[in-house]
């Protein structure tokens, strides 16, 4: 029989981390710096903010793809420990996916704060702009595909409680739904839909951090390491 691996002799404090990066995202979630992608906006206002505000985007841009990186790990762990096979598999595409989504997102906002600091770049400015706004509502999707996948993983293996894992079920499948639904309502992709996904997603990383700080190890029926042929 092989040995066992250091994750799983060191489970416990493999999800502990996993909490405290988790409580980290919410808290940094709260402290975003944001800006005035969601206000109502003229151009030569975007220009003026763009123009005076390079190193806050720039910080924003790589605070974007930090916080992608700790959720991203927070679910890779939560999978690792869930289980293996088909829903691991497509958990983890999903979370690379968003990863990916979300760091070129941050790579818009470092090209904003560098087209505003350049003379006539007024039509550049604005549709970078455009592209740090709607980049936000192109990850939900993939996001909904890793949790749902996570969460039924969990369910199998009752790493996590079971209320905890059927609201991230149905934070999962709402995060699958909301774009469609929005399509419908507005036929654009961002809308009253948003703030109700970023809540439950707060809410769910939030109640699975507590737990796991509290009670890392649950009912959990885990996979035994392989053995040697």
């Amino acid at each position: 029989m092989t040995s066992p691996t250091w994750e799983e002799t060191h489970r416990p404090l493999l999800l502990r981390i996993c909490a405290l990066i988790g409580i980290v995202w919410v808290v940094q979630a709260f402290l975003s710096l944001g800006g005035p992608f969601f206000d109502s906006i003229s151009s030569p206002r975007i220009l003026d903010w763009a123009k005076h505000h390079a190193a806050t985007i720039t910080v924003s841009g790589f605070l974007e793809g930090e916080s992608a990186a700790l959720i991203t790990i927070f679910i890779l762990v939560l999978v690792s420990v869930a289980g293996r096979g088909l829903l691991a598999t497509i958990a983890t595409c999903s979370m690379a996916a968003f990863l990916a989504i979300n760091w070129v997102r941050a790579g818009a906002y470092f090209a904003l704060a560098d087209a505003g600091q350049r003379e006539q770049a007024g039509a550049g400015v604005v549709a970078l702009f455009s592209l740090v706004k709607t980049l936000t509502f192109a990850d939900g999707f993939v996001v909904g595909i890793a949790v749902t996948a996570l969460c039924l993983l969990a369910l199998r293996s009752r790493v996590l409680p079971l209320p905890i894992a059927v609201l991230g079920l149905l934070m999962g499948v709402y995060h699958l739904l909301e774009h469609p639904i929005q399509l419908i309502a507005t036929q654009t992709p961002g809308g009253f839909t948003g703030p109700v996904g970023v809540g439950l997603g707060l809410v769910w990383v939030l109640a699975v951090s507590a737990t796991l700080l509290i009670r890392p190890i649950w009912n959990a029926r885990l996979e035994p390491a392989t053995t040697a042929a």
